[in-house]
């Protein structure tokens, strides 16, 4: 069983360094100690960032390379020769941008930044305003709050202000869950995004689950790079191959289930989805490639959420109950909804072997470190296992996700617990999916149920 312990001794505070460009929260008044604690953040997460590459491509040089990492290293150093939005309508701006490689081809790639993450300003009175920023021709950031515009507007109000009712049962739920006071929760009060996280998390997120997957090899989600540019933090990720997910794809999967045409891409995904508590991948968000025959996922920005203190309860093979920890959004998972209807359909032999390795890394680490090992035990550790390379990494990125910093450049306490807590409950849910090979089977309070009409048909056809 997993260890109840912080995967690594968090790290004394990185020293605050002076960035050009830093990005500026928007919060109900910007001014120097917010841009000092955002130029202290991106510098944060620069580091971490580095750190991170660093541990990983140490440990897969043991285990076995992984194409993401150089990647993901083209991805953080190209430059973008064009920039054009994916869609002019959206409140959410994500930019797709073409990069020029070193033999005159190009790539395409999509890109996302701090400064186009949509939040909202709530007022007492129930009015509701979307926050936009820019950068001028000078490169300043400019912020306005402009009327929320679209056929979508009267539902989105009416989503924020019934959110703003229910944020303070939200704000206890997550608060009990750390052991922290609901006022050291790293989430503006007056602010709201459509999801339960802070400005910035969905940036860092991208990030992250690019990580995971080249952590286990599963080549599940698109590489992603993390960078520092003006205005703030932005990934890039590189376009998935195919096609947004075709109608005839999903009927397939859901009819044939594991005899289906991707089906170990599917299960490799809604694992992916299960290890980083997915709760935004409805089927605009998995791409399906006819010619290799694979599903790939896109957009993880609202994944790896803050937990709430309702918990699932998951037995063991020893007869054990072990508490699962949920977001405090539900799971929206296409994937997991589909293999829920096959209980036989398990991870394949490689990515299952590829689980094993790193929980057991993690986990021999973890019990070196404690003297909880015999000198033969010892002697027969990798020297990766023994300098902890795997749990560093999965330690790191849960800092990069949920460490916060003060205006000195210092670590708030609260959200270091934050990141060591949710290191934790990464390593239970790895440890699900060692034991059991897929993701088990969520509890309908946990699921979300605001799925596409077609979806829906298709799942009430097979008794879902």
């Amino acid at each position: 069983m997993p260890q109840e312990r912080g995967l690594e001794k968090q790290n004394r505070p990185l020293p605050p360094s002076a960035l050009e460009g830093s990005f500026v929260s928007v919060r109900q008044k910007i001014n120097d100690s917010s841009r000092a604690i955002e130029s202290h953040e991106n510098a944060k997460s620069i580091a971490l960032r580095d750190q991170i590459e660093a541990k990983i491509q140490s440990s897969l040089a043991d285990r076995g390379q992984d194409s993401a990492i150089a990647e993901r290293s083209f991805l953080q150093k190209a430059s973008i020769k064009e920039r054009e939005p994916v869609n002019e309508t959206s409140n959410n701006t994500v930019e797709k941008v073409t990069i020029e490689t070193d033999d005159g081809g190009k790539i395409m790639a999509f890109g996302k930044s701090v400064m186009n993450e949509t939040f909202y300003e709530i007022n007492p009175n129930g009015d509701v305003k979307v926050l936009k920023q820019s950068l001028d021709v000078k490169g300043n950031i400019t912020s306005e709050k402009k009327s929320i515009i679209g056929p979508d507007k009267s539902q989105i109000e009416k989503f924020l202000s019934e959110r703003r009712k229910d944020d303070a049962g939200r704000r206890i739920s997550v608060a009990e869950f750390y052991g922290i006071a609901p006022d050291q929760i790293p989430i503006p009060e007056e602010l709201a995004g459509l999801k339960y996280i802070d400005r910035g998390h969905a940036t860092k997120s991208e990030y992250s689950a690019s990580v995971f997957d080249s952590l286990l090899k599963f080549d599940a989600i698109q590489p992603t790079a993390m960078r520092q540019e003006a205005g703030g933090l932005t990934t890039y990720q590189l376009k998935a191959a195919g096609e947004l997910l075709p109608s005839e794809a999903l009927q397939d999967v859901l009819e044939n289930k594991r005899e289906a045409k991707g089906a170990k891409s599917i299960m490799r995904m809604a694992c992916m989805d299960f290890l980083m508590r997915q709760t935004d991948r409805h089927i605009n968000n998995i791409f399906w490639d006819e010619k290799t025959e694979k599903f790939s996922g896109i957009d993880n920005g609202c994944a790896n959420q803050l937990s709430q203190s309702e918990q699932m309860k998951v037995q063991t093979p020893t007869g054990k109950k072990m508490d699962l920890a949920m977001p405090i959004d539900k799971h929206v998972s296409v994937p997991m909804d589909m293999i829920a209807l096959d209980e036989e359909w398990k991870l394949d032999e490689d990515a299952h072997k590829n689980v094993v390795e790193l929980f057991n890394n993690i986990n021999d680490y973890l019990k070196y470190t404690a003297d909880e090992l015999t000198p033969e035990q010892i002697a027969a550790l990798p020297e990766h296992v023994k300098q902890g390379r795997d749990a560093k990494a999965i330690s790191d990125t849960y800092r990069l996700l949920h460490e916060r910093t003060d205006e000195q450049g210092n670590i708030i306490p609260e959200t270091s617990q934050i990141a060591k807590t949710e290191a934790n409950e990464f390593l239970k849910r790895l440890y699900c999916l060692a034991v059991y090979k897929r993701p088990p089977n969520l509890d309908e309070d946990f699921i979300s149920k605001n799925y596409l009409p077609a979806v829906k048909i298709i799942l009430e056809r097979h008794g879902r």
